[in-house]
């Protein structure tokens, strides 16, 4: 076990094994999940139209396109107030400078069906793999690779966005994983799982050759040009969220913040 390993656990010591012997069970790994502090795996977000085209001075026409989306901005603000997650995100398309966008996925999980069925597995997944590390410990902390939500078409455990509201403002992401956890035993000797999950979300909020708007089908190019010209700049949108998740272990069932969960069979 490395020295970044020993801060992050300790063990759960049981009177009938010895010291050495519950050294050799302690499991390091499993899943996406491994035993550590946070740390953002690897990675790679495209750069839509910036990946294929080299900048370009902007014409009279890009510029009287861009004040063409302007307005359609201001009066999708007005006129569509489902939408406005993804207006907001598109204002910061136009005015953020490529500054990085913080918002709340808390908003996404909650709104959006797909967002909650997401969730869902993706605890699900959490409390398989991290009730395999956590025998023989008692407080630990892990950490996870990727997922990949949305980026496989409509992924049954991970999907898309289904409103037309988180596809503007999100649509395919990543989110990573990491938690704190403790391991007690109740009345009835079972382990106990308490873990405290924060979800790391990110996505590069951009316009990609070839593709198209889901509800309009228009061109992505249209706003690409502007990534081109640098009339708007692409920008990564950011959010944490945290859920703290118990469940017993074995069960077929835990429990976030009062509300119980039973695993599906997506």
């Amino acid at each position: 076990m490395d020295s970044q390993s020993k801060s992050a656990t300790s063990t759960l010591h049981r009177p009938s094994a010895a010291t050495k012997d519950v050294a050799l069970m302690l499991v390091e790994r499993s899943g996406r999940y491994r035993i550590g502090e946070p740390q953002r795996p690897f990675i790679k977000h495209d750069n839509g139209f910036l990946d294929v085209y080299s900048h370009q001075e902007p014409t009279l026409a890009d510029r009287y396109s861009l004040e063409v989306w302007k307005a359609k901005l201001d009066v999708a603000e007005i006129t569509r107030p489902e939408w406005v997650d993804a207006t907001a995100a598109y204002r910061w398309f136009l005015h953020g400078k490529g500054k990085d966008r913080h918002f709340e996925y808390d908003r996404y999980v909650k709104d959006d069906p797909n967002g909650k069925i997401g969730l869902e597995n993706i605890i699900a997944d959490a409390v398989l793999h991290i009730q395999v590390i956590g025998r023989n410990r008692e407080e630990f902390s892990v950490t996870s690779d990727q997922y990949a939500v949305g980026a496989f078409g409509q992924s049954p455990t991970l999907p898309y966005p289904a409103t037309t509201n988180w596809q503007r403002a999100l649509g395919a992401h990543i989110v990573w994983i990491s938690a704190k956890v403790l391991v007690e035993l109740n009345s009835k000797l079972d382990l106990v799982y308490d873990a405290d999950l924060t979800f790391h979300v990110e996505d590069k909020f951009n316009f990609n050759p070839g593709g198209k708007d889901i509800a309009t089908k228009t061109d992505d190019a249209e706003n690409g040009r502007f990534e081109i010209t640098g009339l708007a700049h692409q920008y990564m949108n950011i959010a944490i969220m945290t859920r703290n998740v118990r469940w017993v272990g074995g069960a077929s069932t835990w429990e976030v913040k009062g509300e119980k969960y039973r695993k599906s069979n997506r």
